[in-house]
């Protein structure tokens, strides 16, 4: 793993930058559901199998170099979306704030109109 990390440093940087985009892009403060429900329980299941498999040297030469790559740029790839949503989280203005800090339009009256302005009122000419 050291290999790797050591020969593509700016492959790694590409997967992260990738996932802190898609991160920010994707963030929503809407509430949520269960973390490992739906397919994010099966994609858990299937790196964990994948980190057995690399720790335990199963894959030989060339496929083994392969599965440890698409690990750790999946890793990677998934700190950096977890990275995006924090900075968007953090550098963000919760929408009740700005509701509420946004100035109201002023209130108009049927008075207010009938006081002064004559453009509202009917017209008195004869057709």
């Amino acid at each position: 793993m050291f290999y790797d990390i050591a020969n593509i440093p700016g492959w790694l940087l590409g997967a992260f930058l990738v996932g802190a985009i898609t991160g920010w892009m994707t963030f929503s403060n809407a509430q949520l559901g269960a973390l490992f429900a739906g397919w994010t329980r099966w994609a858990v299941v299937v790196f964990a199998i994948g980190v057995i498999a690399a720790v335990l040297k199963l894959l030989p030469g060339r496929s083994g170099l392969w599965l440890e790559l698409a690990l750790l740029m999946s890793f990677v790839y998934v700190v950096g979306c977890f990275v995006g949503g924090w900075l968007k989280s953090a550098t963000s203005v919760d929408q009740t704030v700005a509701i509420s800090a946004a100035p109201s339009p002023p209130r108009v009256s049927a008075r207010t109109i009938s006081r002064g302005s004559t453009a509202c009122a009917p017209s008195t000419r004869k057709r």
